[in-house]
C-alpha cells in the first residue's frame, strides 16, 4: 500500500468480500488509526478461513487500539498457540497478564 492507505481503503471497500481483501482493508484502517474498522475487517478475513498469527495478531492489536484488552489478551494467545516465536506478542501478553486482563 506504500503510504497510501485511504486510497486502498478507498479501492478495496467496493470488492466483493474475500478473506486477502478484508485482509488488506484491516492493515489499511490499521495504519489510520481507524481501528474500529480494522477490528471489524480482521474479524471477517478470519471468518472466512483459517487464523493465521498474522492474522490474529492484527486483530489482537486492533482490539488493544480500541480498549479491548480482554479480547486482545484471547486472540493473542491464540496467536501465539499457532506459533509460539514471537517475543513482542508474548511481551504483550505478558503485560497485559500482569494489568489483570486475564
Amino acid at each position: 500500500m506504500l503510504g497510501r492507505n485511504s486510497e486502498a481503503v478507498e479501492t478495496l471497500t467496493p470488492l466483493a468480500p474475500s478473506r486477502e481483501r478484508d485482509a488488506l482493508l484491516g492493515a489499511a484502517h490499521s495504519a489510520l488509526g481507524n481501528w474500529t474498522a480494522a477490528v471489524s475487517a480482521f474479524q471477517v478475513a478470519l471468518n472466512e478461513g483459517p487464523p493465521t498469527p498474522e492474522l490474529l495478531n492484527g486483530l489482537g492489536w486492533a482490539h488493544l487500539k480500541v480498549g479491548q484488552s480482554r479480547e486482545a489478551l484471547t486472540v493473542f494467545r491464540r496467536s501465539l498457540a499457532q506459533n509460539s516465536n514471537q517475543p513482542a506478542i508474548r511481551r504483550l501478553v505478558t503485560g497485559l497478564q500482569r494489568t489483570g486482563q486475564q
